[in-house]
């Protein structure tokens, strides 16, 4: 895995729920509900479908914001493409919710969705009795660190059919730059993205538009510092121009976490006005 999981949160709060401490008896402690997963901070290497919480949403009548795979990786490769499929029918059966599937497995995200259009194109979808592919309610995310993952992780999710795509750059490690993908004007007021000229936001009050043929760009971005004991350096000014790049571009921005010395996470309040920007895009329903 890339360098953004050397200090994984998720290991660290699944090994904190392993096992839940029954104050009724002295040092009695109980199976939790990641019992298995994770020990002393570091992953255990097992990975499965939790059949409790997979039909949890289907009793949901309220429209959630749904992080799927919030706590694990949904293209790993020790889990099921049927378990996969199983997932994505449940999402099919409850469009009133949206539902958030992040990976760092970029490859494995295009290769399944891949297998879906050459084995029965849609065959899934067909099954299930819905009939838009990809869904409609599904924000698909790729992670990234830097820019270099970036840019790798880009290639790949663009390449991937969804309705909306999620470029997450948390941890961010360093600098990026993604007016490539977003579009964004270089040294000689040309679109990075698609070559023409690039008008100014402030002259044409919206942002600048490519034309058709250019593929896709991101439907949102996610940026942070990393968070928790031995959290590497996340300068603000990263973090800045991710926002001042997709306020340009007029892509929804989310800023996750902001780090200040000592590795210490900043309360929301007492960070800069221009860095309070928690957007999110609309998902057709």
């Amino acid at each position: 895995m890339g360098a953004d999981c050397d200090h994984c949160w998720a290991a660290r709060m699944a090994s904190r729920f392993s096992t839940i401490s029954d104050a009724r008896y002295e040092e009695y402690e109980i199976p939790g509900p990641f019992a298995g997963f994770a020990e002393k901070g570091k992953w255990t290497g097992r990975v499965e479908l939790v059949e409790s919480m997979l039909e949890a949403p289907l009793h949901w009548r309220a429209p959630q914001v749904i992080a799927v795979s919030l706590m694990w990786d949904w293209c790993h490769e020790n889990l099921s493409d049927e378990a996969r499929d199983r997932i994505f029918a449940v999402i099919a059966r409850c469009p009133q919710h949206t539902f958030v599937l992040l990976t760092k497995r970029w490859k494995g995200m295009r290769h399944w969705f891949q297998k879906q259009a050459e084995i029965n194109l849609g065959g899934l979808a067909r099954t299930l009795g819905f009939h838009h592919w990809p869904l409609p309610n599904v924000i698909l995310g790729a992670s990234a660190w830097d820019q270099t993952s970036a840019d790798e992780a880009w290639r790949w999710l663009s390449q991937t059919p969804a309705a909306a795509r999620l470029l997450c750059l948390e941890p961010l490690l360093g600098p990026v730059d993604l007016r490539p993908h977003l579009g964004g004007p270089d040294e000689d007021g040309r679109c990075l993205r698609c070559g023409l000229e690039w008008s100014d936001e402030r002259e044409r009050l919206e942002p600048h538009e490519c034309p058709p043929g250019f593929g896709p760009r991101p439907s949102w971005v996610i940026a942070g510092g990393e968070t928790g004991p031995g959290a590497r350096n996340c300068e603000w000014p990263w973090v800045r121009g991710i926002v001042s790049q997709c306020r340009d571009a007029g892509v929804p921005v989310w800023v996750k976490a902001l780090m200040g010395s000592k590795g210490r996470r900043v309360p929301f309040e007492q960070w800069p006005e221009d860095l309070r920007v928690r957007q999110r895009p609309e998902v057709a329903q």
